[in-house]
């Protein structure tokens, strides 16, 4: 019998080092983290702050203060923190709960994005469908699927703003739209209540920031059980082979 395929990493400040090749899944937690090492399969981190500048080759399950993701991800990436970066490729899916979420030009998503936020930049490519709930959205890139938005206070499609398909967003007002921007079909819909009232303290932002706690609560729920069950059986599985 052998050990469960884990590699379990802890410690206020830790550390991969760029030539570290993890084989085995991933599970990494503390005050400060940084992964520059590959992650073979999946990675998931839980710390203060998390900067992930080594490949993953699987899934990213990440909760931190602020999260820095630096390096390709070849699967999903679900995200949750208080600042969340994306600056490089997505092969999967992104999901995203944070205070203030950007995808930048070095970040791409070949998968759909799911976000929650308070603010939220959209600067990197993004080849499926998006959509949003955050308080102020800015989408400032190219676009192959539907977007969709709903924003507590504001909408801004940039310069470089470029959608293939259709253009769905609610809002308090008619969108910042730059002349250069591409847009397909678009459709508005003004937020049923005062912009007054939907504001940065308001209730649209709540609703999303209620989501947001809900999926990071979700998060940390399994983040833990993945370190336990990673632990025990690692164990077990030791102890059963010295046996």
């Amino acid at each position: 019998l052998s050990a469960i395929a884990a590699d379990v990493r802890t410690g206020e400040t830790l550390f991969v080092p760029t030539n570290d090749y993890i084989s085995d899944n991933l599970y990494a937690a503390g005050g400060e983290v940084t992964i520059s090492g590959t992650s073979g399969k999946d990675l998931v981190v839980a710390g203060g702050k998390v900067i992930v500048n080594g490949a993953t080759l699987g899934d990213a399950l990440i909760v931190a203060g602020t999260a820095d993701i630096l390096e390709r991800t070849q699967g999903d990436v679900r995200v949750g923190g208080g600042q969340v970066t994306i600056g490089a490729p997505v092969q999967g899916d992104l999901i995203a709960v944070g205070g203030r979420i950007q995808l930048t030009q070095g970040g791409s998503v070949s998968g759909d994005v799911i976000v929650f936020g308070g603010e939220v930049v959209i600067d990197g490519a993004v080849n499926g469908d998006i959509e949003v709930y955050a308080g102020s959205i800015t989408l400032n890139s190219l676009v192959g699927g539907d977007v969709t938005f709903h924003a507590g206070e504001s909408v801004t499609f940039g310069e470089k703003a470029v959608v293939g398909n259709t253009v769905s967003y609610t809002a308090p007002s008619i969108a910042t739209v730059h002349e250069n921007a591409k847009l397909g079909e678009v459709t508005f819909t003004e937020s049923a209540v005062p912009k007054e009232v939907v504001d940065g303290t308001g209730i649209a932002v709540i609703f999303a920031t209620v989501a947001g706690i809900m999926l990071v609560v979700k998060f940390f729920a399994y983040l833990t059980a993945a370190i336990v069950f990673a632990l025990v059986f690692k164990r077990m599985s030791e102890s059963v082979v010295k046996n």
